[in-house]
């Protein structure tokens, strides 16, 4: 047959077309796809994973031969599975990824990571991920072993041929919601090693294919497809699957992970620990992100503010505790069983929004207190469906409209309930007359309309709540309601409580100071800064830290040289102008960072501002003009950059200092500055403005002496300055010189007693000297993150040397010794952007003996100084980051009674003598790179729960023969001669830590 030239060139043409679209990944590229698509689906590692080098990103590790290693096991992850396209998936070098012991991870498995060819090891375990397993993940032709038990994942088992899966050894399927008949073509598995598979609910018989293959036939073992009577087992199709994982079992240890013979649940979990009660805590840390950090892991029986009794009910206390977010969502599928008894959330105006109807399956929940926060909106009439509740505190909220349409026979076991000081009105609902065991009821503070209905007239409880009301007065029947179109969104702080609020009686110290609009304002402060949330406790913000409040209610913040970590909080236009902050000091403050927050706008009482010397960027907004009542602003030696904002004058008539020095600016000077007419001091110096001065700023001598002697002002600035435009802003502020040009740095009006005589830092005739050191900068990180020390070294303007714990042998070493001084908090990270970690001069630094929490920092690794680190004795708990290998002058490291946990860093330091990392939860084999190390000379291992033999590096190292022998001694076994552990096989690599 004979083509036409045309369909000859068509065909060429779409062969040319698929050859092209199917373009060349490197491995690095089809990496930075994959956790691209990562951070899509779990909001929360755009946090954790800042940047694009993923082999520093926390939980990845890198080896030597290029393949990536993911462990996210147990971080609190909620979302779903990234997606992967066929175009990049097959370049991946991502060996090995564990999600395990994340419950809120959860909707389908992701049938395209059949295209993750390179991946040999996936741990899903503990997870909420359903539906069925796909049929194509047999394409996954690298996997050796897979841990998905004690998942929600149900229907039968995948057509998977075993020839196309070579490599697969170990599979635990356990625990899940599976049923259906075995399938036949898994008797092609050649080399596996062990399957689990109880725990479901198959059916039918074993297939004969299975009869050859051993490891097949034992784990059906006991199972009615096992039995003699099998083939009566006829299997019936089922159409539903729970969304809830199954978490009765324990996975009979297969995958190992973490040395707990739980299936790698290293959260130990067991009967008090349910899968519907999980998800609850996995929802409320989706919805408020400050208890990501308070609820590590899934075992809400260890979380701060949750207690279980006896019984297996839960309590929720989590009363001003300053937090910020929505309330969470509850699943039809799993609400009923959330073994949750009360929930108190008082105290917390930041939490808002509308308050959530789905509530309504949580039929268990006895105790309710919402009282004190920001909720808004109307109360859902589906809310009747509660029927455990018996108390109820809702009081002193921004809910409104009327009284929801509850059926009182549909809530039987309701006595307390206090709805006072809203924002609600209408007509009382005639069916609350059925509410048969009220035994106190308190609508006070709200704007009732109409009549008692005649249905209340029975209940001496209900009649005496609207006692005095207009609804009860003999004109009530000309009270016509009228229907309110629209809610405040600010609570109703103005009353208090008749003490029905479930012992909260001291509404959190709200006095006549203390109004919501700042509370709120505090509240965004405690989001984006988070050290402030240990530093910020209750609502009292009269009563936080550098705050102080004077007698006509104004507020003062103070929070210079903290150690601050974080952004500039935000401010919405629906409170904004109402927050009665009128000065803020946040200077030398460098890890703060970010964007200058456009919507400050709306702060327009502020009278002084200060955020000299920190690592803000970006330009200054031109919408800052709306803040009519600034006096002082002080943004100099910042990342600040582009032009001038455009202020006129008229907007701002009480701003009188400006100092804009040393920053990154550029651009021409903006004609609208000349409209300024009480301006007194304005320092531009130190930044990079072109062209000339404009004729409007000749008739103000504060801009003349801004920009004389600066290429605006020459006589050829026509010529030699002109203007260029730049595109990019650098991250790193301007450390270069002091400001010098503005008088004093001291807010016109002062704070009457806890603000300091000096608030902040533009003269070197006024201010005591900035020791803008990276030593300086990594002490007062670590007084911004660790509880205690911010009353230690109480002056942060002086010479550190003499701070309490810190001295200086000479003047390139500094000893930091704070052992068992009650300190708390968190150890704070080390940003790149803030200071350099190989200029830090500190070469003992001892935190041990206190009560610090967290994490270790894996950029710690920058302390290129740093000889001696003891951190024992504290509660941190993670991983021990490999990273620390850049650490490489470290001579002794005494991490013991850590709660450290993962596997053993990979370190090979040049100069390590001494290590100590007794007693803690390190599991899976010995490292062998640590044989490379030579200068060892005393190692302590012993209180953790290896597994496997000694590496072959160590049999030359009497001081590694001998800690591997003092592990053995607590559990000797048969193996000891060979130096081998009681837990001799080591089952699983997933056990790795970054």
């Amino acid at each position: 047959m004979a083509y036409k030239p045309t369909v000859l060139l068509l065909l060429a043409a779409l062969l040319m077309t698929s050859v092209l679209g199917s373009r060349y990944y490197t491995a690095q590229e089809a990496n930075a796809e994959l956790f691209k698509e990562f951070k899509d689906e779990i909001k929360s590692l755009r946090t954790l994973w800042p940047g694009n080098d993923y082999c520093q990103y926390d939980g990845v590790t890198c080896d030597a031969n290029g393949d990536v290693h993911i462990n996210l096991r147990g971080r609190g992850l909620y979302g779903e599975m990234p997606e992967v396209d066929d175009d990049w998936g097959k370049y991946t070098s991502v060996v090995s990824i564990d999600l395990s012991d994340n419950v809120g991870l959860s909707d389908d498995l992701e049938e395209d990571w059949k295209y993750l060819t390179q991946l040999r090891v996936l741990n899903l375990s503990y997870t909420s991920f359903d539906d069925d397993i796909p049929d194509d993940w047999d394409e996954m032709s690298g996997l050796e072993e897979l841990y998905l038990h004690n998942t929600a994942v149900c229907k039968s088992l995948p057509k998977w041929n075993g020839y196309k899966m070579r490599n697969l050894r170990i599979l635990n399927l356990s625990n899940n919601n599976m049923y259906g008949s075995l399938r036949s073509e898994w008797g092609s598995f050649a080399n596996l090693q062990t399957v689990d598979l109880s725990g479901n609910n198959f059916c039918g018989c074993v297939p004969s294919s299975w009869s050859s293959n051993s490891v097949l036939t034992n784990a059906v073992s006991g199972m009615s497809v096992a039995s003699s009577s099998c083939f009566t087992d006829r299997c019936s199709q089922k159409s539903y699957c729970p969304k809830t994982p199954n978490f009765g079992g324990n996975g009979n240890g297969n995958n190992n992970n973490g040395g707990n013979n739980n299936g790698g649940n290293g959260n130990g979990n067991n009967n008090q620990i349910d899968a519907s009660t999980a998800l609850f805590f996995a929802e409320f840390k989706d919805e408020i992100k400050s208890l990501r950090t308070l609820w590590p892991g899934n075992d809400y029986c260890q979380y701060d503010g949750v207690t279980c009794d006896e019984n297996g009910d839960v309590h929720i206390n989590l009363r001003g505790r300053g937090l910020y977010g929505e309330m969470p969502e509850v699943k039809k599928s799993w609400g009923p069983s959330v073994r949750v008894v009360s929930i108190d959330l008082s105290d917390n105006v930041g939490l808002s929004d509308d308050l959530e109807e789905d509530w309504k399956y949580l039929t268990q929940l006895r105790v309710l207190n919402l009282s004190y926060t920001s909720f808004d909106d109307d109360i859902p009439d589906d809310w009747d469906e509660m029927s455990g509740l018996e108390e109820l505190y809702l009081h002193n909220t921004a809910v409104c409209k009327s009284l929801p349409k509850w059926n009182g026979s549909k809530m039987p076991n309701l006595r307390i309930l206090n709805l006072s000081n809203n924002n609600m009105y209408g007509s009382l609902r005639s069916e609350w007359g059925s509410f048969a065991n009220l035994q106190t009821v308190d609508l006070s503070g709200n704007n009732f309309c109409g009549c008692v209905p005649s249905s209340w007239s029975s209940n001496s409880v209900l009649t005496n709540a609207v006692s005095g009301m207009s609804v009860t007065s003999a004109t009530c029947s000309l009270d016509r309601c009228r229907n309110k179109g629209n809610c405040p969104k600010t609570p109703n702080f103005g009353g208090q409580s008749g003490g029905n609020n479930g012992g909260n009686n001291n509404n959190g110290g709200n006095t006549a100071v203390n109004d919501v609009y700042t509370k709120l304002f505090f509240d965004e402060f405690k989001d984006e800064i988070r050290s402030l949330r240990a530093l910020w406790t209750g609502s009292d913000y009269c009563q936080y830290d550098g705050v102080t409040c004077d007698e006509n209610g104004d507020v003062y913040i103070n929070l210079r040289s903290r150690g601050l970590t974080g952004k500039m909080p935000e401010v919405d236009d629906d409170w904004g102008r109402y927050v009665r902050v009128v000065s803020i000091d946040l200077s030398d403050n460098i890890g703060l960072y970010g964007d200058i927050e456009d919507d400050w706008e709306d702060l327009t009482n502020l009278r002084f501002l200060n955020l000299s010397h920190t690592s803000l960027r970006g330009e200054i907004p031109d919408d800052w003009k709306k803040m009519s009542g600034l006096e002082e602003l002080y943004l100099h030696n910042t990342a600040v950059c582009k032009s001038l904002p455009k202020w006129p004058g008229y907007m701002m008539p009480n701003l009188r200092v400006v100092d804009l020095s040393n920053n990154n600016m550029y651009g021409s000077l903006r004609s609208e500055w000349g409209s300024f007419t009480n301006l007194q001091s304005l320092n531009l110096a130190g930044n990079n403005f072109c062209g000339c001065v404009p004729s409007s700023w000749r008739s103000s001598v504060a801009l003349l002496n801004a920009v004389s002697g600066l290429p605006v002002e020459s006589d050829n600035c026509l010529t030699n300055n002109l203007c260029t435009k730049k595109s990019t802003c650098p991250y790193t502020p301007n450390k270069g010189t002091v400001s010098t040009a503005a008088p004093s740095e001291v807010p016109t009006t002062v704070a009457p007693t806890k603000t300091p005589t000096t608030s902040t830092t533009s003269t070197t005739t006024t201010r005591a000297p900035v020791l803008t050191d990276d030593t300086s900068r990594f002490l007062n990180l670590l007084r911004g993150s660790v509880s205690g020390l911010a009353d230690l070294w109480n002056a942060p303007d002086t010479d550190y040397c003499g701070w309490t714990g810190v001295s200086c042998p000479n003047s390139n070493e500094v000893v930091v010794s704070l052992s068992g001084r009650g300190l708390s908090g968190v150890l704070p990270p080390v940003y790149d952007s803030i200071l350099d970690g190989a200029q830090v001069k500190i070469t003992n630094l001892d935190l041990s003996n206190n009560s610090i929490a967290g994490y270790f920092p894996d950029s710690w690794a920058s302390l290129k100084q740093i000889r001696v680190l003891n951190l024992s004795k504290n509660p941190i708990g993670g991983c021990i980051p490999s990273s620390w290998n850049g650490m490489i002058r470290l001579e002794e490291v005494n991490l013991s009674e850590t709660g450290a946990r993962g596997s053993m860093p990979y370190w090979v330091l040049p100069n390590l003598r001494v290590v100590d990392l007794s007693n803690n939860g390190l599991t899976g084999a010995l490292t062998a790179q640590w044989g490379l190390m030579t200068t060892l000379t005393d190692v302590n291992l012993a209180g953790n729960n290896f597994c496997g033999c000694m590496p072959d590096t160590w049999k030359t190292h009497d001081v590694l023969i001998a800690a591997t022998k003092e592990v053995n001694s607590e559990n000797p076994s048969r193996y000891t001669s060979l130096l081998c552990f009681w837990q001799y096989r080591c089952r699983s690599t997933d056990l790795q830590c970054s």
